[in-house]
C-alpha cells in the first residue's frame, strides 16, 4: 500500500507540474506574464501561513480569555495578502481570466505552501545538527 501511495503522490506531482507549466504557457503567450512564479509561491505562502497561526492565536486567545486582536490581526494581513495576489493577477490579465486562474493558483499553492513548510522543518532539523539517538553515560544508571 505504501508503495501505491507513493507512486500516486508522484503521479499527482506530474500532472500538477503539467497542469501549471501548461497554464503558465498559455498565460505567457496571450497577457505576457506568467501565474505561477516563485514570487507568488512566497506571498501566497505566508498569506496561508498568517491565516493559519493567526486562527491559532486566536482561538488560544479565546481559550484561555487573552487577547484576541494579535489573532485577527494576523489573519486579516494573510487576507490582504491574497487579495493583493489576486489583484495583482487581475492586473496583469483580464477580469475574468484573472479571476479563475488566481482561484486556481491559490488551490495549487496551498499544496506548495504545505511542502514548503515540512522543508522548513526538514531544513531546521538538519541545521540542527542533533544526534540521531540517547546519549547517556555512567550516571544513568
Amino acid at each position: 500500500m505504501v508503495v501505491l501511495t507513493i507512486f500516486g503522490l508522484i503521479g499527482a506531482a506530474v500532472v500538477g507540474w503539467l497542469i501549471v507549466t501548461m497554464i503558465n504557457q498559455y498565460t505567457t503567450k496571450k497577457f505576457n506574464y506568467q501565474i505561477f512564479d516563485g514570487g507568488t509561491l512566497v506571498l501566497v505562502t505566508i498569506a496561508y501561513a498568517l491565516i493559519y497561526f493567526g486562527f491559532d492565536f486566536y482561538q488560544s486567545a479565546l481559550k484561555n480569555g487573552g487577547d484576541i486582536l494579535n489573532g485577527q490581526l494576523m489573519i486579516a494581513i494573510g487576507i490582504v495578502l491574497i487579495v493583493l495576489d489576486i489583484w495583482i493577477n487581475i492586473k496583469n490579465t483580464n477580469f475574468e481570466e484573472g479571476v479563475v486562474l488566481s482561484i486556481v493558483q491559490l488551490l495549487f499553492y496551498v499544496v506548495g505552501a504545505a511542502a514548503i513548510a515540512f522543508l522548513v522543518v526538514i531544513a531546521i532539523g538538519i541545521a540542527g545538527g542533533g544526534r540521531n539517538g540517547y546519549y547517556c553515560d555512567d550516571d544513568c544508571y
